[in-house]
């Protein structure tokens, strides 16, 4: 079994994400865990945790980040990255089968799993927290509501 692990917008080397993935893969024998860097080492917003005045920061940052989900990091953007990545685990596989694969996700990464999931990319999905609202804020014709991600 893969099962992916899309990150939040902080990218898959801020928090905890590693250690989940790790914990899981000791968890479910025979699996392999998969956390993608769908950001290419630029997260679409930074970990101001450590610095002065975080709040304040990240407020700045918002501008910037809104324009990230919407025109580099939109659905039309990581659509391709996750095909390639389905596309070279399936290629990998030597025999006939397919391999089911499955993923987790946090944050902005729920987002791409709904969307991926929609496709029949991925057996079974769980998202972490999730932030659906990045659906209303793709430019036309992926921008969907709630309702519409829910179909």
């Amino acid at each position: 079994m893969i099962i992916l692990a899309f990150s939040d917008v902080f990218g898959p080397m801020s928090g905890k994400h590693r250690r989940v993935c790790d914990q899981m893969a000791s968890a479910i024998h025979g699996s392999l865990i998969c956390l993608p860097d769908l950001f290419e080492g630029e997260p679409l917003c930074p970990d101001f945790c450590d610095s002065s005045l975080p709040k304040l920061r990240l407020f700045l940052y918002v501008p910037l980040l809104l324009y990230r989900i919407r025109y580099r990091h939109g659905w039309e953007q990581m659509l391709p990255k996750i095909q390639g990545l389905l596309n070279s685990f399936q290629s990998a596989d030597s025999d006939d089968s397919a391999v089911p694969i499955s993923c987790f996700d946090f944050c902005f990464g729920a987002y791409l799993a709904v969307k991926g999931s929609a496709l029949g990319a991925f057996r079974a999905s769980v998202g972490f927290h999730p932030s659906l609202v990045v659906g209303r804020l793709q430019c036309s014709p992926h921008g969907q509501g709630h309702a519409d991600l829910a179909r």
